[in-house]
């Protein structure tokens, strides 16, 4: 007989990478023969929503759009288990995993999985209560080795629930593109993340001044949400320091994928200052982009060769990174992007990443 997972969320919202993530993990496993089920309990419309990919794939999908409060969502989340009676639950994010963590409390009958997804800065109340509700799960998974060591450092007790396992890419979506480069051409620099302060955009856009200043022929695309205050913030910057013609904002997009085979782009960067495991890296490498980032967190374990790490608090640092990437060779270049798809195709090939929930499942 299957085993019966359920894999719970707050929203199956298209552009986040713990749902992207979990959306790939329900049909991977249903895929290897298991019962799957999905419950959000933020409700989107189909045409902003992975729900209907998951439907597709034979997921049973629901959700609580009716719970509005901690309470309501515990109640629900305990109804729709008793339901199901799996024999495993995966929660994604924090709100899931407690609200699961306290059912298991309080004598629940399933294997439960807590997914850590990004790189713990602070121990807020709100990180103190999750860490204690995780003693009743049977497994932590961090999606970074970063945030591994944090708990086993932090919460001993908790460190032999300690599991590892990276994100995945599909690298047959993302498909490897070979560049040729034309190093007499503008610079074209290409960002995919999210707008808000733990991307950096303050600091990178103090960059982009110092490169102006300089003379380096450059552009930026950025696309990703905006969180608006934070957004009007850097767009006063913009104006400030006279950058509208250095980077240009876009919105998030559904087949981001076609964006990073655009054959304009010579290389992708990521100046945020923490990360867990960071789709938009993932998605650049299996493009085969070479790779400018952030040297905080993972990112070193995948940017070896394929491209160059600095300081993102140092503007002066991330300056120093597009401009010694922009003088390396034509050859140098191609080779980094070769080297992205390597290590992509190594360290987050789907294969590795259903095998590794195979085995804890």
């Amino acid at each position: 007989m299957s085993k019966r997972v359920l894999c719970i969320i707050d929203t199956f919202r298209i552009g986040g990478g713990a749902q992207t993530q979990l959306a790939g993990l329900c049909v991977m496993l249903k895929q290897h023969n298991y019962d799957v089920y999905a419950l959000s309990y933020h409700k989107v419309d189909d045409k902003d929503s992975l729900s209907p990919y998951l439907r597709e794939n034979g997921i049973i999908t629901s959700c609580l759009s009716k719970a509005t409060n901690m309470w309501s969502k515990f109640q629900g989340v305990k109804k729709k288990i008793a339901q199901v009676n799996p024999d495993t639950v995966i929660a994604y994010i924090d709100g899931p995993t407690i609200i699961c963590s306290a059912i298991k409390a309080l004598g629940g009958k399933f294997r439960l999985i807590v997914s850590e997804r990004n790189v713990t800065q602070k121990l807020t109340l709100h990180e103190r209560i999750k860490f204690w509700m995780y003693r009743y799960a049977d497994l932590i998974v961090p999606n970074a080795h970063t945030q591994a060591k944090f708990i086993s450092k932090h919460y001993t007790k908790l460190s032999k629930k300690v599991r590892t396992i990276s994100n995945f890419v599909d690298t047959t979506k993302f498909k490897f593109r070979s560049i040729n480069f034309n190093t007499n051409k503008r610079l074209e620099i290409l960002v995919v993340a999210r707008i808000n302060p733990q991307k950096n955009l303050i600091t990178f856009l103090k960059t982009i001044n110092i490169l102006k200043n300089i003379g380096l022929d450059f552009h930026i695309d950025w696309y990703g949400k905006k969180d608006r205050d934070y957004f009007l913030m850097c767009c006063d910057k913009v104006n400030e320091f006279g950058l509208s013609e250095y980077i240009c904002f876009h919105d998030a997009i559904k087949d981001i994928n076609n964006i990073y085979c655009n054959l304009k782009y010579d290389v992708f960067c990521l100046p945020s200052l923490f990360e867990g495991c960071p789709n938009t890296l993932a998605e650049a490498m299996a493009s085969g982009l070479p790779i400018l980032c952030s040297d905080v967190c993972d990112n070193s374990k995948y940017v070896e060769g394929n491209g160059i790490l600095f300081d993102p608090l140092n503007a002066t640092s991330i300056a120093g990174a597009i401009i010694e990437y922009a003088q390396l060779s034509t050859e140098k270049k191609q080779n980094m992007g070769r080297i992205s798809r390597e290590r992509a195709e190594k360290y987050l090939s789907t294969e590795n990443f259903i095998r590794n929930y195979k085995e804890i499942i």
